[in-house]
């Protein structure tokens, strides 16, 4: 499924429980979460989103349009992380669900053009998730004990 929400990313702040009241901007950053997630349940009503996403493993890819100057300082995997979190309960339960990542590309573009985020997502086909559910039962630490 492919979705296309205009709006121009924030990247992800790390803060603390204090910080996110105090810092300009980490509330910056929710603020932007809030607003791409109004975004994209409006577009996932326009195009009637029946929830085929909200509990299945993901492989999740995307392009990312900015304007020139916001381009070059910007960090494309925090770009990612914001986009993730503003997804959660949205579009998916989880992040972790998110099991493979396809390509993600940064794209400059003009003053005059609206910045955008395009989003690929699919889910992991289930022969995969069987697989995986398989891998995690056999995957056990154990401690040795001398």
């Amino acid at each position: 499924m492919q979705i296309i929400i205009n709006i121009e990313p924030c990247p992800y702040v790390r803060m603390t429980q204090r910080g996110k009241y105090v810092k300009w901007n980490a509330q910056k950053y929710l603020g932007w979460k809030v607003h791409f997630g109004y975004l994209l349940r409006q577009y996932l009503i326009q195009t009637k989103y029946q929830g085929e996403f909200y509990s299945n493993l993901l492989k999740m890819s995307g392009e990312i349009y900015l304007p020139i100057g916001k381009y070059n300082r910007v960090d494309l995997s925090n770009l990612v992380k914001a986009i993730e979190d503003a997804c959660q309960g949205i579009l998916y339960k989880n992040d972790k669900q998110i099991k493979s990542y396809g390509s993600w590309d940064m794209i400059p573009i003009s003053k005059d053009e609206m910045p955008k985020i395009i989003l690929e997502v699919e889910s992991i086909p289930d022969w995969m998730n069987g697989r995986i559910k398989l891998l995690e039962k056999k995957i056990v630490i154990k401690p040795s004990i001398k």
